[in-house]
């Protein structure tokens, strides 16, 4: 696995952390596939999610740390998606 994604602005990162301290990020070099990742304390990184692929540029964890909000590019435009955690569905919010 590589880095924490970011974007093309200095010092910007894709990442989230719920209310309770759990931490999600993108890995990649930004502007290509990405996935997502949870990590735990010990700082192991598992993908939440093997099929979730894409160009990503915004993380947001609910405050219980079940569901994901992320902005996805997509041809000319971007959509935010929402994410069940532990193995739910994918559904397109905008």
């Amino acid at each position: 696995m590589s880095g924490v994604a970011h974007g093309e602005q200095v010092g910007e990162a894709h990442f989230a952390v719920s209310a309770t301290g759990t931490l999600l990020y993108g890995i990649g070099l930004g502007g290509g596939d990405q996935e997502v990742v949870w990590v735990d304390r010990q700082g192991r990184a598992q993908a939440i999610d093997s099929t979730l692929l894409g160009s990503f540029e915004d993380l947001a964890l609910s405050p219980d740390g079940r569901r994901l909000a992320i902005t996805r590019r997509e041809g000319d435009g971007e959509n935010v998606w929402t994410k069940e955690l532990d193995n739910g569905p994918l559904g397109k919010l905008t």
